[in-house]
């Protein structure tokens, strides 16, 4: 799978549950995990 279908497929799977704006959040910070200094920046970011 692509990065786009990957994307794609985690808002599908999500949709009712994140808003589209928590759902790019996600996605962003987990394109940048090796930059992240805790992943609890992860948890707070789909807290429903």
């Amino acid at each position: 799978m692509s990065d786009e279908e990957v994307e794609d497929k985690f808002r599908k799977l999500t949709d009712g549950l994140l808003t589209p704006g928590q759902a790019n959040v996600v996605i962003n910070l987990v394109k940048n995990l090796e930059n992240l200094k805790d992943v609890k920046q992860i948890l707070k970011a789909i807290v429903i």
